[in-house]
């Protein structure tokens, strides 16, 4: 009995590291089977080119709702089939960062420290998500826009907005990310 115990406790230990590890190292379902944070990194990182790239030229309309559309496919290829995006998005990677870390969380194995930090971890993500969200909003009234000129002030405010997808932002006002 004593031994089925001790091989429970470490299976459970184990699943934490599991769950940790898909989402820092590998998951079955992501692009070459990176795990959910890089899998998030590597959508946004496109996002921000092709929202950059949109900025480039403000007089022509076309070109802008085309990157829009490249956003859109980084962020969330239900809303846009094809693109340079690695087919997965943003919004649900950055959900497989916040789901799996709280699995990771919830396990009897699981340290005080990964309790603490994954709510931290889990909050972050669903703040990007938010974040993403607001960035497809702007992508798509780019890509419904009539005229360069309302084009091309969306095309800034989405830039800024794929930008801190990549680098962060300080929510809370307190001089970091």
């Amino acid at each position: 009995v004593e031994r089925v115990f001790v091989y429970s406790i470490e299976l459970t230990a184990a699943m934490v590291g599991t769950h940790i590890g898909h989402v820092t190292t590998s998951f079955v379902d992501t692009p070459d089977k990176a795990g959910f944070l890089p899998t998030a990194f590597a959508e946004a990182q496109i996002a921000a080119q092709h929202a950059t790239l949109a900025t480039r030229t403000p007089t022509d309309l076309a070109a802008m709702q085309l990157h829009a559309g490249h956003v859109l496919h980084a962020l969330d290829p239900k809303l846009e089939k094809t693109g340079p995006g690695k087919g997965f998005g943003f919004v649900r990677a950055a959900g497989g960062v916040a789901q799996h870390v709280e699995l990771a969380a919830k396990e009897p194995g699981a340290s005080p420290n990964v309790k603490t930090h994954a709510q931290h971890v889990a909050t972050a993500a669903r703040s990007a998500m938010k974040r993403a969200e607001q960035a497809i909003e702007l992508a798509k009234r780019i890509r419904e826009a009539k005229d360069a000129a309302t084009a091309a002030t969306l095309t800034t405010q989405l830039a800024s907005g794929c930008g801190q997808l990549v680098s962060g932002v300080d929510g809370h006002a307190d001089g970091r990310s």
